[in-house]
């Protein structure tokens, strides 16, 4: 089966808008919803009438269309907010604000999850997607999907798992030319070019989720052992670049078939470094359930992060909504202020 499904809950709908951003995509902001030049952004603003956020952003588009630079949500007031450049703003002042909507000057205060003691009420969340960002990297997920496993239910787990914390970290980094991620699958046998990191696709997180969502998982995700070999060879030597920096974030539970092996990854390891040389990619891993490093993952990554290590995460986000993915979105962020300082 595809695990569009098991994933629906987790990320945003973002299949339908392609280059648009999903809510999330973006950056957060104490304060005021603020562009790049920290200057507040004017908007118009329109109830919530039941929306999600997602609709909400998608409402912005169809009315606004790509004048749209970011989006404020206020649950109090029951409305939310589309921002604008400022002359877009003021074309759309002079030609007259849309049925249902009202001008923003200035936008809302962003108050974020601490207001009220760091209760839920009051909680005013800015999604400001279109910031130009300073970011420069070559990012591969490279996203084990074959576990060990008696029966095949919990292979499954832990594979969408897996796909679930690559996917928030490709909505999350910020993305401009200068950015590009792509997607590797591991199988056991074998590696799967998803997304190459020289393709359209690389560039756009609303077409990376999506490509996530085409993965394929059931009883194959139960098996002995992953490839992992073409990570430390073919694959580095892909990722490398002397303009900028590279990253390979390896999603995985860290267990080899043949745990005697470990001392096979750390001459791989290695070779990549005296090879590569000062291009070689960081390489960052995510544990899947494990809460320590296995032997393998010692030996091979620079950095490793884990869910497990926010436990108590309510992100940026109003926590009413898909509240359970809050500690997915916290390590998200980790990984992106690693990449991205």
């Amino acid at each position: 089966m595809k695990v569009a499904l098991a994933l629906a809950m987790a990320l945003p709908a973002v299949h339908v808008a392609h280059a648009q951003p999903a809510y999330d995509s973006g950056s957060y902001f104490y304060g005021r919803c603020t562009d790049v030049d920290k200057a507040y952004f004017n908007g118009f603003s329109t109830p919530i009438f039941g929306r999600t956020k997602q609709e909400a952003l998608d409402t912005c588009f169809e009315n606004f269309g790509t004048s749209v630079q970011a989006m404020s949500w206020n649950r109090i007031e029951g409305t939310f907010t589309c921002y604008f450049t400022d002359e877009q703003y003021n074309s759309f002042l002079e030609a007259g604000i849309p049925f249902l909507w009202f001008d923003n000057p200035g936008g809302e205060i962003v108050y974020g999850s601490s207001v009220n003691g760091g209760s839920e009420e009051g909680v005013i969340t800015c999604y400001a997607f279109r910031l130009a960002s300073t970011c420069s990297a070559r990012v591969l997920a490279a996203v084990d999907t074959t576990f060990a496993a008696k029966y095949p239910k919990p292979a499954v787990e832990k594979a969408i798992e897996s796909i679930r914390s690559a996917g928030f970290a490709a909505i999350k980094l910020p993305f401009n030319k200068d950015v590009k991620f792509g997607i590797l699958e591991l199988k056991r046998t074998s590696i799967n070019w998803r997304v190459r990191l020289g393709s359209p696709a690389a560039n756009v997180p609303g077409d990376l989720v999506e490509k996530f969502l085409d993965i394929d998982v059931g009883a194959g995700n139960r098996a002995y052992g992953t490839k992992f070999p073409p990570l430390f060879r073919g694959v580095a030597d892909k990722l490398a670049s002397a303009d900028k920096p590279s990253f390979m974030l390896l999603f995985s539970d860290g267990h080899l078939l043949k745990p005697s092996n470990v001392d096979n990854y750390i001459a791989l390891k290695a070779e990549m470094l005296n090879r590569l040389g000062a291009t070689a990619p960081r390489i960052i891993c995510i544990r899947i359930v494990e809460e320590e490093n296995t032997p393998f993952l010692d030996a091979v990554c620079d950095s490793s992060y884990s869910v497990s290590q926010f436990p108590n995460a309510d992100d940026y986000y109003d926590s009413r909504y898909n509240s359970e993915y809050d500690e997915n979105r916290a390590l998200a962020n980790a990984l992106v202020q690693e990449i991205c300082p």
